[in-house]
């Protein structure tokens, strides 16, 4: 199924994606590598949902998970603003 390896990758994805970004020094660079994160993130949350329509987590540990995945999109979504603003 792939589920666990995809779900790696998505994770991955976020922190490395971050890191691209953050070292990048023009704005629309590092923007670009923030909006490929969030887009990991939403990922991630499609991967936590299908998880627990599978069984494989309960709803505690989705709804903990749901949770932190917003709170990452909120605080890229901030920086992308402050940086399309210059």
């Amino acid at each position: 199924f792939g589920l666990t390896s995809d779900t790696r990758r998505s994770a991955n994805s976020i922190v490395h994606n971050i890191a691209e970004g953050f070292g990048r020094y023009d704005a629309k660079d590092k923007t670009r590598f923030y909006k490929i994160s969030r887009g990991s993130v939403y990922e991630l949350m499609s991967q936590i949902l299908v998880s627990h329509g599978l069984t494989y987590i309960n709803a505690k540990t989705r709804d903990n998970l749901m949770v932190r995945c917003k709170k990452i999109i909120g605080e890229l979504n901030a920086i992308i603003r402050t940086l399309e603003k210059g």
